[in-house]
């Protein structure tokens, strides 16, 4: 269940970049070189990893980036700024093309907020989370710091009966229902298991992209959690959206 051609893109704040397979990307610290909101973004390639900072700017009208190298000097780092005081992408030590992590394109309309794209749906990417490429779908949110084991994961778009499990279909042998709620608009079933000594919980929510279709968000995570990952995965289904056609 793998949507669609499977590449995700980053939007927002003008810019659309679609990152190498394998990547991870999470929010970077705030301080003088990385303001509010800035990104890391990595590729883990043959010869190592790869990886850009992406520094939200203001708003420009300009679609072109200017390259420069900071410093001055052949030891700088390149940097790639959308206009005068737009969005800026910070290449990694020993990188010339941002090609070696992605690609970077212009995007006037992209709002001053980051969201995840895939062929078919936006989603929102809540805070607490770094984002890693799957294997089985285009992507993975990863929890950090005291929520490191907890895991979300959308699979689909699933079209009809035959591609979207049914409630019953969600429980896994060892698993049992501990609560549901299919009356919402994001109607959802979780579980509860016993994992390496831990009791676990899943909840499975159905995300309705459009009429027979649905996104399946699940969560995953140790019980005491349960609450806490319940909210992150309403948001996240609740914020999912279909997207026109790439072009």
């Amino acid at each position: 269940m793998r949507s669609d051609d499977g590449s995700v893109d980053l939007v927002g704040y003008q810019i659309r970049f679609t990152p190498l397979v394998p990547f991870v990307f999470g929010r970077s610290p705030r301080g003088p070189k990385a303001p509010a909101d800035s990104l890391l973004v990595a590729h883990m390639a043959s010869g190592g990893v790869r990886n850009v900072m992406i520094g939200p700017g203001s708003s420009v009208s300009s679609t072109e980036f200017q390259r420069v190298r900071l410093g001055g000097d052949q030891d700088g780092i390149w940097s790639l700024k959308l206009g005068d005081n737009g969005t800026t992408v910070l290449l990694g030590d020993e990188m010339n093309d941002v090609s070696d992590v992605g690609k970077l394109a212009a995007n006037p309309s992209a709002e001053s907020t980051w969201q995840i794209e895939t062929e078919s749906y936006a989603v929102a990417w809540p805070d607490g989370y770094v984002v890693k490429s799957g294997a089985r779908w285009p992507f993975e949110f990863h929890g950090i710091d005291e929520g490191a084991d907890d895991l979300i994961l959308l699979r689909g778009p699933l079209h009809g009966a035959k591609e979207t499990p049914s409630p019953p279909q969600l429980v896994a042998p060892g698993q049992e229902v501990v609560e549901s709620n299919l009356s919402t608009p994001t109607p959802w079933v979780e579980v509860r298991y016993t994992a390496q000594g831990r009791a676990w919980r899943q909840r499975h929510f159905y995300a309705v992209l459009c009429p027979e279709t649905v996104v399946l968000v699940t969560t995953q995570g140790p019980e005491a959690r349960a609450n806490k990952l319940a909210t992150d995965g309403e948001r996240i289904a609740s914020s999912i959206k279909p997207v026109s056609p790439r072009r």
